[in-house]
């Protein structure tokens, strides 16, 4: 689901103050210490699952030969504690090729939600509190395999949601004279928490206005405008075309002959460009169409040329898929 990485494995271990580093819990069961069945030998990697105190609290990356570990190990220190210290690492295991970006800090958050309820109530070094854990990290992992969030509680009071984001592109940024193409619905995604200037912008955005424009009909300047169009566009609510002016010169690019063997872009071509509730040409009539322009025919007299007013076809939408 949207790409993100399987996570094979949990493991939870701490710092035994006569057996050093050691695993206390793992998701599946014997993942690492099963003899038969274990994905990598723990001890050989030990001293990078509880490092020395200056590598602790930062992220941690190993590779082992199949896999690779992320972790955030901690220290809180103590004179309640065994050598005045409790040191431990709650690390995630996945194929050694993953991009494991989208859980770094997913990782560092869920170290740090343990260090604080050790803090508040000493829920790692009491026995009875501390076995909570296990069937908390199953459900983790099966919630984060299955639906990229999940949500931890550990009594009343102690609760964590977590969820994984999409990696998305950084757009270029928008200039003033280009023109922003809703690719969905924006006022279905109208929110009351939005930010004042969204609440403005959004509803003159339609395929038609430029990015000055918007700034003039919203009365929001134009830096803002442009800032609020460029964040949807980062999360593809919109994408930018050049202004639609009967002086521009458009052609077909080789790739419109996808339009001949994909029924579903065909039917997607046809409610596009046609108005809704009006009779419209056939995708046969519709390619033609596309096929018909040459360079050096301006919009206008290729409108005149194919009659296009008396086709019911959305001039501005057609030429926004050329």
């Amino acid at each position: 689901m949207f790409g993100f990485p399987k996570l094979h494995c949990l493991f939870y271990s701490e710092f035994h103050p006569i057996q050093g580093p050691k695993v206390i819990y793992e998701v599946p069961e014997g993942s690492l210490t099963s003899k038969d069945t274990k994905l990598f030998d723990f001890d050989q990697f030990s001293d990078l699952v509880i490092p020395k105190t200056p590598l602790c609290h930062r992220l941690i990356t190993f590779c082992t030969r199949n896999y690779k570990v992320v972790g955030c190990p901690i220290t809180i220190e103590s004179d309640k504690y065994e050598r005045n210290a409790l040191m431990f690492n709650l690390c995630f295991v996945f194929d050694i090729n993953s991009n494991t970006f989208y859980y770094e800090a997913l990782v560092k958050k869920m170290n740090i939600f343990l260090k604080t309820i050790e803090e508040d109530r000493e829920f790692l070094s009491n026995p009875e509190r501390k076995q909570y854990l296990l069937p908390t990290f199953e459900h983790m992992l099966e919630d984060l395999n299955n639906m990229c969030e999940t949500r931890i509680m550990l009594g009343k009071t102690d609760i964590l949601n977590l969820k994984l984001f999409p990696l998305y592109k950084q757009p270029t940024p928008i200039l003033q004279h280009q023109t922003p193409l809703p690719l969905v619905d924006l006022s279905t995604l109208r929110e009351a928490g939005w930010d004042l200037t969204t609440q403005q912008t959004i509803s003159h955005i339609n395929g038609i206005n430029h990015v000055k424009k918007i700034s003039q009909l919203s009365g929001v300047e134009i830096n803002l405008t442009q800032k609020c169009v460029d964040n949807l566009a980062y999360y593809g609510g919109i994408q930018t075309v050049d202004t639609f002016q009967y002086s521009n010169i458009y052609a077909v690019k080789h790739s419109v002959n996808q339009l001949i063997t994909n029924p579903n872009l065909q039917s997607e071509c046809i409610h596009f460009v046609i108005p809704p509730g009006k009779p419209g040409p056939s995708f046969p009539k519709l390619f033609s169409l596309y096929c018909s322009l040459q360079s050096g025919i301006t919009v206008g007299q290729w409108v005149e040329d194919n009659q296009l007013t008396s086709l019911n076809v959305d001039v501005r939408r057609f030429f926004y898929l050329v």
